[in-house]
């Protein structure tokens, strides 16, 4: 694959630039995110050992169940000297599930919560949201176990090479100050090093060579000087240095095979030009919406509307949890503040909000009646009745009963502007002693939002 990547053939070898190890970093960490096909082999295999451990009653779980554990489970299988090639490959990708479990992973495990309902011990994959298994979450926890090595300065970093590859100019431009960061340049120096037989051009392009000279003595690299350029200038300006730069490396290249030399100031007003020209092509007329006149809307007549919302504070280890219960001309029936002393997720901070919203609007007797939050996420798994194998499975499916109960509750998304008194609840909650309830009445301190929501 790598050969492939730089034109290699069996006639005309070509410079490999970098190792294949450093194109398979994700694009955050400086590579290109290309698949290490050992660690993807094992995140695939692993995906059949999931199958097993999630269907032990279909076919191939009954059959190795025969062959290689018969009274225990895949986990606790042991390699022998006669199993076939498939298990021996299966008990490799097996390790991934095995293995790699640290304290923080046990106290994670220890804030997931437990929902009312009673169902059995499942398996479940907390590297990624639904709580299966997938090749993509397996393969990118491999790779991060496989590259601990850290440096004091990797927000700053991750932080750059995500702008690159953002930025609003040409790919080649992009791929080139990626090369010229890792010094993968073919440059002199760098051809020296791999004994090329190029040495013989040095005459012709000793004054293009992208030397720290040419910017500024007190770098000792082009990287640090573009780091520096990153986090002191605009994005503007860096587009700007960014094309100077590849062009003055097509100059070199081109003066190597005869063509004219340029200034430095040529090249800066050809920079210009370019991202004006680009830029002016990439300006087209859109029609701008107008802004929606986001409002709560109350529910219809005889009908009651619940709106919930959480604010986690994480540095203390609190959650907010606000709950107001209103009828079809406004009127608040029922609210409340209150607060948990952990630290949850967003989602299932969100998803608890539900599930205490709706208890408090059937324990309050306000039925029917809707729900609304600004959790688009929690509030589509609840309609879809999907990601139960997720931390928030056990309160997934504690709302779904409650909803049975209540004979069928609408669950919908709102946006957040629309939700603002049961944020002011929540809000509260964080600073309340105790968990507080109000019937046919509210607190002061959201009596502005609830007015202004109430229908003219």
């Amino acid at each position: 694959m790598s050969s492939l990547l730089v034109g290699s053939t069996s006639k005309n070898r070509t410079i490999h630039g970098c190792k294949w190890d450093s194109l398979c970093k994700r694009k955050f960490e400086g590579g290109l995110g290309f698949r290490e096909l050992e660690t993807f082999n094992k995140a695939l295999l692993d995906k059949q050992c999931w199958k097993i451990l999630k269907h032990p009653d279909s076919l191939a779980a009954r059959v190795l169940q025969g062959c290689y554990f018969h009274n225990g489970s895949l986990l606790d299988a042991s390699k022998k000297s006669s199993a076939s090639f498939v298990w021996n490959s299966l008990l490799w990708g097996r390790e991934l599930i095995t293995q790699h479990f640290s304290i923080n992973d046990c106290r994670a495990v220890l804030r997931i919560p437990i929902g009312s309902t009673r169902r059995e011990d499942s398996v479940m994959w907390h590297y990624d949201n639904s709580g299966g298994y997938t090749v993509k979450s397996g393969y990118r926890v491999v790779r991060g176990l496989l590259n601990t090595s850290g440096c004091s300065n990797s927000s700053l970093l991750s932080s750059w090479w995500n702008c690159l590859w953002g930025l609003g100019i040409p790919l080649k431009i992009k791929v080139f100050v990626w090369k010229a960061c890792h010094d993968w340049l073919p440059t002199m120096a760098n051809l020296a090093c791999r004994k090329s037989r190029l040495m013989k051009l040095k005459s012709a392009c000793s004054s293009w060579l992208p030397s720290t000279a040419m910017i500024r003595g007190s770098y000792s690299n082009l990287f640090d000087f573009v780091l520096d350029c990153f986090s002191s200038i605009t994005c503007d300006e860096l587009r700007l240095i960014c094309t100077i730069l590849w062009r003055v490396w097509f100059i070199r290249n081109s003066v190597v095979h005869g063509a004219a030399s340029q200034t430095l100031l040529e090249v800066s007003h050809w920079a210009r030009r370019f991202l004006a020209k680009m830029y002016g092509c990439k300006q087209l007329k859109l029609k701008v919406a107008p802004i929606r006149d986001v409002k709560w809307r109350p529910p219809d007549t005889g009908c009651y509307k619940i709106n919930c919302d959480v604010v986690v504070d994480v540095e203390e280890g609190f959650i907010g949890i606000g709950v107001a219960v209103r009828d079809s001309t406004g009127f608040v029936m029922a609210s409340s503040s209150q607060r948990i002393t952990t630290t949850y997720s967003s989602q299932v901070a969100e998803t608890v909000a539900i599930t205490r919203g709706l208890q408090f609007a059937k324990d309050s007797g306000l039925l029917p009646c809707v729900l609304e939050s600004d959790a688009a996420v929690v509030v589509k798994w609840i309609n879809d009745e999907s990601h139960l194998d997720s931390e928030c499975g056990g309160l997934i499916l504690d709302i779904l009963e409650l909803i049975s109960c209540m004979n069928g509750v609408l669950v919908n998304f709102v946006l957040r502007l629309a939700n603002q008194v049961a944020h002011g609840l929540a809000q509260n909650g964080l600073v309340c002693a105790e968990d507080a309830f109000w019937m046919e009445e509210f607190p002061g301190y959201v009596r502005g939002v609830v007015i202004a929501d109430m229908p003219a």
